[in-house]
């Protein structure tokens, strides 16, 4: 089993192996309950978090072979796992775009691995939906990230991309990426990206044009179907993941072949910009790990 973490930052002290050290990282009830139910689990510290460079937050690729890129380190003798034992994919939030990047990258970045299931809970499959959602929010500092991944991704646009903010915003794209998750919501809470912007437009606006709508949709996922049984779930009072774009995802999928399931729960909106509607989803883990389980039941018996 192979884990992707929430956000957490992108500063280096905030790497999911740092984390669990201090019992500081929130994948900690999901990996005890995988780990109680049999499973072998491997969390991926993401590209750039503890190793040279920017973490490139939410970026399609980067997330999806790095999750990939653990399930073949992983399957190792040495670790106690058989190089020939079957492969599931899980993740929430951050960790479900990981995990749904890798579903649909897997057929060709990652042929030989034998993908039995995925689990993709609140994926945030468009980042334009997350502009606008995460706006403003209690984390809506966290768009420095998502900005310094577009530089690290497309540095011939770097100084089209620094061109949109003004000098507030500039030091933020410089704060937050030594900033962990905590941080940016202790000092950077609730602070609309209309401050950060030259010409007081909030940056989704700014998403609509080039080259920014080229790097959005290149991180958008629903365009290859997974090959994998995909369990997707979703609070409905989502707060922060728009779930219209996770519906898009699904539809899209499906109407390529995908085999997929949806879990999802009908809690309305509660205090929005708080991430209280998103964190709430994490009770769909129960659910995951009893379909998980399913699928693990059918696999045929060596």
């Amino acid at each position: 089993m192979v884990v992707g973490s929430g956000t957490i930052g992108a500063g280096d002290q905030c790497a999911p192996s740092r984390l669990l050290r201090y019992g500081q990282a929130y994948e900690e009830m999901a990996i005890g309950a995988l780990l109680a139910n049999g499973y072998a689990v491997a969390l991926t510290d993401y590209e750039g978090l503890g190793t040279p460079g920017d973490h490139p937050y939410l970026n399609r690729r980067s997330l999806g072979t790095s999750m990939l890129d653990m399930a073949r380190v992983a399957r190792n003798p040495k670790f106690g796992v058989s190089s020939k034992a079957p492969v599931a994919l899980w993740g929430y939030s951050e960790g479900g775009f990981a995990a749904g990047s890798a579903a649909e990258l897997a057929g060709t970045y990652a042929p030989e691995l034998p993908i039995f299931a995925a689990f993709a809970g609140a994926p945030a499959p468009d980042l334009a939906d997350l502009a606008r959602l995460g706006d403003g929010s209690l984390l809506g500092g966290g768009v420095g990230w998502v900005v310094n991944g577009f530089i690290a991704a497309y540095p011939e646009h770097r100084a089209k991309f620094l061109a949109a903010f003004n000098p507030l915003g500039r030091s933020v794209l410089r704060d937050v990426n030594s900033y962990c998750v905590f941080d940016v919501m202790r000092m950077l809470p609730f602070v609309p990206t209309t401050f950060y912007t030259k010409d007081g437009r909030p940056i989704a606006a700014h998403l609509r044009k080039e080259p920014w709508l080229t790097a959005v949709n290149d991180q958008r996922l629903g365009g290859v179907a997974p090959r994998m049984p995909v369990l997707v779930s979703q609070n409905r009072g989502d707060d922060v993941v728009d779930p219209r774009g996770t519906d898009r995802m699904v539809r899209s999928w499906r109407a390529k072949g995908a085999d997929v399931t949806v879990e999802t729960m009908h809690l309305p909106v509660l205090l929005p910009g708080t991430f209280l509607g998103h964190g709430v989803g994490l009770v769909s883990e129960l659910e995951a790990l009893r379909w998980l389980n399913a699928k693990a039941a059918a696999l045929p018996k060596n």
